[in-house]
């Protein structure tokens, strides 16, 4: 009974991801203040850095909750500590972390990263092939359900 239970509550699980992942415009802004932002993040290794975020949405024109999402699945900083690279999105160069002076900065170049053309304009399910490849359902799904979590804090 327990099985088919979890097995059902992972089946709608997937379902909702999917469905939300294909209504889920990243180019669309939140339209949430730098305070909402904040309230988001409270209680996590970001907790103030919501100004950053709502700088980078009104910058590049990249939703700033998928942003966090994309961050607090690639570093964890809702629960782990940050490293010392400041690089909360898992930005690589010729096969390296990069670093960054500072969390802000990478969070600008996270909006940069998502308007050059590898990126640009396309949906979640096509970005995560590119981003994630070997793991690029999961991370869609994952990115989904933190958005879901992050959006639900703010209303």
């Amino acid at each position: 009974m327990l099985i088919m239970f979890f097995l059902v509550g992972f089946v709608f699980f997937m379902q909702s991801s999917e469905t939300y992942a294909a209504e889920f415009n990243i180019y669309e802004k939140s339209g949430y203040s730098v305070e909402e932002f904040n309230a988001m993040l409270a209680n996590t290794n970001l907790a103030n850095h919501g100004e950053a975020f709502k700088n980078m949405e009104d910058t590049h024109n990249v939703n700033g909750i998928y942003a966090m999402s994309v961050a607090a699945l690639e570093s964890g900083f809702e629960s782990r500590k940050l490293n010392s690279s400041n690089n909360i999105f898992g930005m690589m160069s010729k096969g390296k972390l990069i670093k960054y002076s500072s969390i802000s900065e990478n969070i600008n170049a996270f909006g940069s990263l998502m308007n050059k053309s590898i990126y640009k304009g396309k949906p979640i399910s096509k970005i995560a092939k590119t981003y994630c490849p070997p793991n690029a359902t999961k991370w869609e799904s994952t990115v989904c359900a933190k958005y879901e979590q992050f959006s639900s804090k703010a209303r």
